[in-house]
């Protein structure tokens, strides 16, 4: 978060060398989550999405693993590394794009709501996760996934009182987030591994464990 304010604040070296750091951990959360794939990186922005049939247990894991894993990454300026997470649920299509220097990457309605839902939602650490997502997630996280996230480490859905957002109107949207936001620390915690079917996630031990 607040990437254009360190920008200009931090000037452009000691930018880059912060994302990078990020983005480094990221991707090193991504290759031991199964079904994930990082599809591109735009400034400090990043699109990665699954197809597993049980995708939105998967990418929530993920979610908090990556928080876990930037926990100790600080800004160029000295303060706590922030990310906005936001997901949806839909179709998309995938491509190869351009002649010259091609890539690959997925378009749709599903990655442009994704990108609403990260940058309207409240700035995540590892010890106060705010994870923003649409009806069509909320519908697919499963129950056994939901009670286990509230049971052991202090997490719970919320559905907001509806939202107007950019480009997309007034939508019902749903948080993911610590029932008690002051409690609970990750910071040399150590991890759980959740299991659903999905394949294994590292997850904070203390992300509200205290509370039921």
């Amino acid at each position: 978060c607040d990437y254009e304010e360190i920008v200009l604040k931090c000037g452009p070296g000691p930018t880059i060398r912060w994302i990078n750091e990020v983005f480094v951990r990221l991707d090193k959360t991504l290759a031991q989550a199964r079904g994930m794939t990082k599809v591109e990186t735009f400034n400090n922005f990043v699109l990665v999405y699954t197809s597993r049939q049980q995708h939105a247990e998967t990418c929530v894991a993920c979610a908090l693993s990556v928080l876990d894993s930037t926990q100790h990454v600080q800004r160029p300026d000295g303060q706590q590394t922030t990310l906005k997470l936001g997901m949806s649920s839909g179709e998309v299509t995938a491509g190869v794009i351009g002649s010259r220097s091609p890539r690959y990457s997925i378009f749709g309605d599903t990655v442009n709501t994704a990108s609403r839902m990260a940058s309207s939602t409240t700035p995540s650490t590892c010890a106060t996760p705010f994870i923003h997502f649409t009806l069509a997630t909320r519908k697919l996280v499963g129950r056994q996934l939901e009670e286990k996230l509230r049971k052991d480490y202090g997490l719970r859905i919320a559905q907001s009182q509806g939202r107007n957002v950019k480009g997309k109107g007034w939508m019902e949207t749903y948080l993911l987030h610590a029932q008690d936001v002051a409690g609970g620390h990750c910071e040399g915690a150590p991890t759980s591994v959740v299991d659903d079917g999905l394949g294994s996630y590292a997850m904070p031990d203390q992300l509200g464990s205290s509370h039921n």
